[in-house]
């Protein structure tokens, strides 16, 4: 990274200087592999389960044919970190890391991201040594038989929903309180709720936080 710092200084000047605020930003060079791996999971220290591997897979594949290629990969985390595709050329990573501004502005002054979990990359490690801890415990079937269960229903978060009475109509929101789970069991989806609003909050605002970010870097 050492041959990218003084352009991310000048970058970083330019992008206050028009009125951008941002939480403070990691920049990381890494491979195209790597960086399917961290895209495929969401997060580079989230719990191991197959659906990460099958979506990891899949991005590979579609990057082999071309049918499109990452270029970088941005978590919204407080401080926040940046991964950067070594086979760009350098003038792509010099707009990569303009686009990374655009989107760490948005994470920061978006409306519906002041409610989102900045410390969820510490809590994603949090939630994965409970997993392998119950793995340990009850048994690994057991655990993944879960998790697969779990992540099923993972779909029906909506970090939006304010209204008390919808949101318990959510399937997932509806086991947490009512399911006859035992105490690690419904921890565990506690916790894979809780990454699952994570995900539904980028997800829901992907579009306009990728305008957001093309626009800055324009």
């Amino acid at each position: 990274m050492d041959a990218y710092q003084a352009i991310i200084a000048r970058i970083e000047t330019l992008a206050r200087a028009r009125g951008l605020s941002f939480d403070p930003v990691y920049f990381r060079m890494t491979d195209s592999d790597e960086l399917a791996e961290v895209a495929s999971m969401g997060l580079p220290n989230r719990f191991i389960h197959w659906y990460w591997g099958g979506a990891y897979k899949e991005l590979v594949t579609q990057q082999g044919k071309e049918v499109f290629s990452i270029l970088e990969l941005v978590l919204n985390t407080r401080p926040g970190y940046a991964f950067l595709r070594q086979s760009n050329t350098y003038l792509q990573n010099v707009l990569v890391i303009a686009h990374v501004f655009g989107h760490l502005d948005f994470f920061k002054n978006n409306h519906w991201y002041r409610k989102s979990n900045k410390n969820m990359l510490n809590e994603a490690e949090l939630h994965a040594r409970l997993i392998r801890r119950c793995a340990e415990r009850y048994g690994r079937e057991r655990v993944e038989g879960l998790l697969d269960a779990l992540l099923a229903v993972a779909t029906t978060v909506n970090a939006f929903e304010r209204n008390p009475e919808a949101r318990r109509r959510r399937l997932i929101y509806y086991l947490e309180e009512r399911a006859p789970l035992e105490e690690w069991e419904r921890h565990l989806l506690q916790s894979v709720r809780e990454e699952a609003e994570y995900f539904d909050l980028i997800q829901r605002t992907h579009i306009i936080n990728e305008g957001w970010a093309t626009f800055v870097e324009a």
